[in-house]
């Protein structure tokens, strides 16, 4: 099993939000392979392979791509930048090295862009930081000092949460445009385009006024200086040298990167690089995900230093979240991430591996040990809650295919999970909005039906009392709504685990106490479940002044007396707006059930905190990026919880719409 490691190999996640330059990054990496043309590269997005990808220019899916180099090989994962899929990227960082963070200058840092550089710290993954886009600046002739300036505010925002692990003067901040072609750092090598030996380090401002000064060249300033700097003309594409050709030939963007990639990995201790500290003699390697590979799962795997797979192995998978005891299974077949896939028949480092029986990710281990469980048990995972519900309905034609196709993809996506019903729904529960667009995608050819059912729904009451009657003996009833942070009324019995509350006397017949114990787990007003109630049961003798000022009535008549309410599932959403459309994006939050919080400007945004009814979530963000010509942030800040409605309005709506679906009478008809 054991077998000597590569020389080196730094696995490197480039991560980045939505059209900030990710994949047109990853292009750049296929050109220095030979996949692309330099005249392709920063336009082709050729790992978007997905039909939904090309059409939405997008990436919805985990590729790598690995790079060899004398000596080894850095292998390069493209991410999904869209916050919609940020559970595929964040499960990479279990087995980085190194994390490329692309910031579109023109755009600046976001909070989903925070969030991951926070989760490479927590993974202690090194960082590099690449501000992609400073071309445009050039060509919107912006003064030297105002992008210094701009550049300088982009790096104190991660400096804010890296804990002072990227800056310019160490070599892992890097500036360019991945478009053109070309980066610079405080590394660069000068010496080429002046003419002359330059030992001392590139600051930040004289790299972007050389930069500049080259995008400003004439014609002939630009052939002049390819003459200088050994630049070949290429026949039958075009004899005249453009400044962007110089700055790609002077400052190559891979060789940039390599070398910030190579300083920042060669830095590093971890088990994929180095010998464990302590024994590990379970354990070969982890799966940070599976992706689709020619139609077949292929788990991505990165082993542990010193430790190889090899195909015919029996091994175990130890998921996080799966308590049961894995079965054994065995290695079909292994691959290396490149143009073509190569199968092997033993791995190292970074590779794909099929025969693995893993639904999202975890670690393979020679046994099933507690040596190998704690390891496992080790990695911080990150919890993956679900926010959106979705069924499918399919006939009995297409519910074989259905279901296959489902399921290899919510294999494929650690946010999305699936169950099928016996009436042939398939339920789909995921994290992202746009996870079911790739559902729709995956399901074309197919005959189905679809609706979404993200919410989820108690009830509840505000307050009110009436008198019962049980066997010629009356009790005073009173129903008090128990909101999320009270404590529970002295000496109150607690039912079904939820806030439902009650107390009553000793001797209550128990048929009375089974009433109220129904009510509460199916209420007369939706038919769902009751919660923040607490029922107080009190006799009633002939004395008491509610004796003869209440009427009696049905335990199901004072509850619907008391003001029912609709306690909903609710969510908070970081949302982030350029200035020019908070004004309309504002009036659009108000318009919606949704509440905000609070509200800060951040640069050129508004940053809202938003608590919204998850039901009204898609709706609320397209109308959102209707607004901003899709240009804004929805973000979820935090778990699912449940919580009264703040509108009056859409809780009447709603309410009746519930009601109306269920056959539910209206309270004034109750006899």
């Amino acid at each position: 099993m054991d077998e000597e490691a590569a020389p080196f190999e730094y696995v490197v996640n480039v991560v980045a939000h939505v059209n900030h330059g990710k994949t047109t990054f990853m292009d750049n990496v296929l050109e220095h392979l030979g996949v692309l043309t330099k005249s392709m590269a920063g336009e082709a997005r050729l790992l978007d392979s997905r039909k939904d990808e090309l059409e939405r220019g997008m990436t919805m899916k985990l590729s790598p791509v690995s790079v060899p180099l004398p000596g080894g090989r850095i292998t390069f994962l493209d991410t999904p930048g869209h916050l919609e899929f940020n559970s595929l990227t964040l499960s990479t960082f279990v087995l980085c090295d190194v994390s490329v963070v692309v910031v579109d200058v023109m755009k600046g840092v976001t909070e989903r862009l925070k969030g991951l550089v926070r989760r490479a710290i927590e993974k202690d993954t090194g960082l590099v930081l690449f501000i992609n886009k400073v071309d445009l600046l050039f060509k919107l002739s912006i003064p030297v000092d105002e992008i210094y300036y701009r550049l300088e505010q982009i790096l104190q925002e991660i400096e804010s949460v890296a804990e002072g692990r990227v800056e310019w003067e160490g070599g892992s901040v890097l500036l360019g445009s991945a478009r053109d072609n070309w980066a610079m750092s405080s590394s660069s090598d000068l010496s080429l385009i002046l003419g002359k030996p330059v030992r001392s380090k590139l600051s930040m401002k004289k790299a972007v006024g050389l930069a500049k000064q080259l995008y400003g060249l004439t014609d002939q300033e630009a052939v002049s200086l390819a003459q200088r700097v050994g630049m070949q003309p290429k026949l039958n594409i075009r004899t005249k040298p453009t400044p962007k050709d110089l700055l790609a030939h002077v400052f190559r963007f891979f060789s940039e990167f390599k070398e910030a990639i190579l300083k920042k990995g060669s830095s590093l201790q971890n088990i994929f690089i180095s010998p464990p500290l302590h024994t590990l003699a379970d354990v070969v390697g982890v799966i940070c995900a599976n992706t689709l590979a020619d139609g077949i799962v292929t788990s991505i795997v990165r082993t542990i230093s010193t430790k190889a797979l090899s195909v015919g192995e029996t091994v175990y998978v130890l998921e996080p979240g799966v308590a049961a005891t894995p079965e054994p299974v065995t290695v079909t077949q292994i691959m290396r991430f490149a143009e073509e896939s190569n199968d092997l028949t033993t791995g190292t480092g970074l590779v794909g591996v099929r025969g693995l029986e893993c639904k999202k990710r975890g670690v393979i281990a020679l046994a099933a040990s507690n040596e190998a469980q704690s390891f496992m048990l080790s990695q911080n995972w990150v919890d993956f809650m679900p926010i959106f519900t979705d069924v499918v309905q399919v006939d009995n034609a297409s519910k074989a295919e259905a279901v296959r196709r489902v399921s290899l993809l919510s294999r494929c996506e650690p946010g999305m999970f699936c169950s099928v019903t016996k009436h042939n729904e398939i339920i789909i529960k995921s994290d992202g909005q746009l996870q079911m667009d790739k559902v729709k995608t995956d399901l074309e050819g197919l005959r189905y039906t679809h609706r979404e059912q993200s919410g989820q729904y108690l009830e509840s009451v505000e307050r009110g009392e009436g008198l019962i009657e049980f066997k010629d003996q009356r009790y005073h009833i009173t129903f008090l709504h128990t909101p999320l942070g009270s404590s529970p009324p002295p000496n109150a019995l607690q039912l079904y685990g939820r806030r439902c509350y009650a107390t009553y006397p000793e001797n209550l017949p128990n048929e009375l106490k089974h009433s109220i114990s129904s009510l509460l787990q199916n209420g007369p007003f939706l038919a769902e479940r009751v919660d923040m109630v607490c029922v107080r049961v009190e006799g009633c003798a002939e004395t008491c002044k509610c004796y003869k000022a209440l009427e009696p009535s049905l335990l199901q008549e004072v509850y619907l007396q008391s003001t029912p309410r609709i306690i909903a599932n609710h969510v908070f959403l970081l949302i982030t707006i350029p200035n020019a459309y908070v004004k309309s994006a504002t009036a659009a939050i108000a318009r919606s059930p949704a509440t905000i919080h609070a509200s800060e400007e951040v640069g050129a945004t508004f940053l809202f905190r938003v608590q919204s009814p998850v039901q009204e979530v898609r709706a609320l963000t397209v109308a959102l990026r209707t607004i901003t010509k899709g240009d804004c942030d929805v973000l979820p800040d935090g778990p699912v919880f449940f919580a009264l409605l703040d509108s009056p309005e859409y809780e009447q709506a709603l309410s009746d719409a519930i009601r109306q679906e269920k056959g539910l009478f209206e309270r004034e008809t109750l006899d």
